[in-house]
């Protein structure tokens, strides 16, 4: 359970990073929704942009809403538009963030068994715990491209 929700938790983190970033963001929003080829192609009467405040917005976030976060390749380009980043820099790293992602999906639909019925003798502590030390480099990570430190020390 705790291997589970640690990836449900960084889907939660991945969601609301993106969605709070394009908040009030002209630029950043216009960048998303140029890079998501569902978005830039929906379309709408003029009756509804016109009753809807802020339409913009309220389109984009009802999307990302709907979006599963667990899915890297498809959220990574709207990260690379709106952050100029993807969600995961390293490779290595990436591999072993998808690795994660189908084992959460066995643990969900299978009690931890593989497709082809294969025990689920690999989920120790130290499993457990190598999960939560990459997810904590990649949301790091994030959080230092994301929200740089002032570029000077402040004394008081």
């Amino acid at each position: 359970m705790c291997f589970a929700q640690l990836i449900s938790a960084l889907e939660a983190y991945l969601a609301d990073t993106l969605i709070n970033a394009i908040r009030g963001k002209k630029q950043r929003l216009v960048a998303l929704v140029k890079s998501d080829n569902i978005l830039k192609d929906r379309k709408f009467s003029l009756g509804r942009i016109a009753e809807t405040e802020d339409f913009l917005w309220s389109v984009a976030s009802e999307h990302l809403r709907e979006l599963l976060y667990h899915n890297i390749p498809r959220i990574d380009p709207l990260f690379k538009a709106v952050f100029e980043r993807p969600v995961i820099v390293g490779t290595e790293e990436r591999a072993a963030l998808l690795g994660l992602v189908s084992d959460r999906h066995d643990c969900v639909h299978r009690n931890g068994r593989s497709k082809d019925g294969g025990s689920p003798k690999k989920y120790t502590i130290q499993f457990v715990l190598d999960a939560i030390n990459l997810t904590s480099s990649i949301v790091q990570s994030l959080e230092e491209d994301i929200n740089p430190p002032y570029p000077f020390d402040l004394e008081f």
